[in-house]
């Protein structure tokens, strides 16, 4: 945990609460104003700590999202600070969030991968996993350790984590109440209708991107699974037309939200 300048001792009075929790609200986003709050006196400290690790982004900005991974932010020690360092406020810890951009080439990769697994253990009360990998990365142990967070409600991931040696992993995991799978492949889907079966709790559940997988009658056989969906999202497939599409939402009792991409079937007319 980050802890105060060595000069800033512990104060003989408190500073107003009321007045600090309405700084901690305006910063919930700053993450940078937020750290360097924390170093002025104990109080910002304890309150701006449990603020500041309740989520962990290893997102690549869009300026260096390009770079060559060589030249990457990602490195170890940042790894090893975000998911050890961090991993003693586990208490507080609500959402991870992991892109590729982050990721180096081995031999750090396989370093890094070894240290996730480990501190995702400690992470006692996160609530909110985003893993986007690419396709060549091992993300096995990740989604194993994911299995026994009994408090993990909200799921992202893409197809690399839906392939034929993921799938079977991720389709243990229960207790969801948010689910997205970006490009799920064919592996997750053919295990999908009994997993749907053991997430009761589920209210939103969300395909996107390349859905071509999604075939109408593998979209009508989660109807019933899907009675208490609350949310729903769909991204393009170009087997389904607008009466596949409409006769499946119009089946979903609970249905309050709904995204989807959708392609316009151009019919051509044959004229006699």
């Amino acid at each position: 945990m980050i802890g105060p300048f060595p000069s800033c001792r512990k104060p003989s009075w408190h500073f107003p609460y009321d007045l600090l929790c309405l700084i901690l609200d305006l910063l919930a986003n700053d993450k940078a104003a937020l750290c360097r709050c924390c170093l002025v006196n104990w109080e910002f400290n304890r309150a701006g700590s449990r603020v500041l690790y309740s989520e962990i982004v290893l997102w690549p900005s869009f300026a260096t999202r390009y770079l060559p991974r060589h030249r990457s932010p990602a490195t170890l020690r940042m790894f090893k600070f975000c998911a050890l360092e961090v991993g003693s406020s586990a208490v507080v810890l609500n959402s991870f969030q992991l892109s590729a951009g982050y990721l180096p080439h081995p031999p750090s990769l396989k370093a890094i991968l070894e240290v996730i697994p480990a501190a995702i253990k400690t992470f006692e009360t996160l609530q909110t996993v985003e893993i986007f990998p690419d396709s060549d990365h091992p993300f096995t142990e990740i989604l194993t350790e994911l299995e026994s967070q009994p408090s993990l409600v909200n799921l992202r991931v893409n197809s690399a984590c839906t392939d034929e040696a993921s799938a079977p992993l991720l389709a243990k995991i229960e207790g969801l109440r948010q689910l997205e799978l970006q490009r799920p492949t064919r592996a997750i889907l053919q295990l999908f209708s009994d997993w749907l079966g053991r997430l009761a709790s589920l209210e939103e559940l969300h395909f996107t991107r390349d859905c071509g997988s999604i075939t109408p009658g593998l979209l009508r056989s989660f109807i019933p699974l899907l009675a208490n969906i609350t949310g729903f999202s769909l991204g393009l497939s170009y087997s389904l037309t607008d009466d596949d599409l409409f006769s499946f939402l119009a089946q979903l009792p609970c249905l309050e939200k709904v995204q989807f991409r959708y392609y316009l079937a151009c019919l051509l007319l044959s004229i006699m």
